[in-house]
């Protein structure tokens, strides 16, 4: 069934839906639930909901539209920042597995975004006879002049 919405709307209604299921399940399967309202909490809450949830999916909707296969193959990089960063401000140990497994996902990256600009240069090089052979073709189809 295709419902032809947006995928910002789908995301949002799939968010919203799972909240709505996972906090009872949670007060459920948390036998000590505890939290103490404070600024930290209120910040850390505010960060969750505002900057990881609706600006980060903004932009990453907005990437998908400007190019999709460019926006995916970025996306292979957040574990990359996620143990940098938590190696910043967690203090968390990085281990040449870290080092390593960046190294594959870096490399891979680039060689894809580095494919891909050269199968664009590819296309470009179809020569204009053949592109206006087929622009002519095409309004043949459709009935234009």
């Amino acid at each position: 069934m295709q419902l032809g919405l947006p995928g910002i709307v789908v995301n949002t209604w799939q968010i919203i839906l799972g909240s709505v299921i996972a906090i009872p399940l949670s007060f459920l399967l948390e036998p000590d639930y505890y939290f103490h309202i404070d600024f930290y909490f209120g910040f850390g809450l505010f960060w969750q909901v505002i900057v990881v949830s609706i600006i980060a999916m903004l932009l990453w909707f907005s990437l998908l539209k400007e190019d999709p296969v460019k926006a995916n193959n970025f996306l292979f990089l957040t574990p990359i920042f996620g143990y940098a960063l938590s190696a910043i401000f967690l203090g968390e140990t990085i281990t040449y597995f870290h080092y390593i497994g960046a190294l594959f996902v870096i490399v891979g990256t680039v060689y894809s975004q580095t494919n891909m600009i050269s199968l664009k240069q590819k296309e470009s090089k179809v020569p204009v006879t053949a592109q206006i052979g087929a622009e002519a073709a095409d309004q043949r189809a459709t009935g234009e002049s």
